[in-house]
């Protein structure tokens, strides 16, 4: 991982110092798709505000029997969606390499 960006966020427990250090908001659907207790998916969207304005970046989170290891689905699901539109909200998701541990 780059140091620089470690050390900007002060990245010792993950997503949540990103979060607190730009003050992120979200909102998020309360149910986007069920499947009978075997996972759950939802829409997440993160939004900070910027010189500019407001950002808002939209992603998804998705639990099930597969990818976790809990039988918490929506925290799942919510953890996972909130990580992935943070990370897109600050331009550090997907290509750069950066993903939130449970990926």
């Amino acid at each position: 991982m780059n140091e620089a960006f470690l050390e900007k966020y002060g990245l010792v427990t993950g997503i949540s110092k990103i979060v607190s250090y730009h003050d992120l908001n979200f909102e998020w659907t309360d149910n986007l798709e069920t499947r009978d207790n075997e996972g759950v998916a939802i829409r997440i969207t993160a939004e900070m505000q910027t010189e500019f304005g407001l950002k808002q970046e939209t992603m998804y989170g998705e639990a099930n029997a597969k990818n976790c290891n809990y039988p918490y689905y929506w925290a799942g699901a919510l953890n996972r969606g909130k990580a992935r539109s943070t990370l897109m909200l600050i331009g550090a998701y997907g290509k750069k390499g950066y993903y939130m541990e449970e990926e």
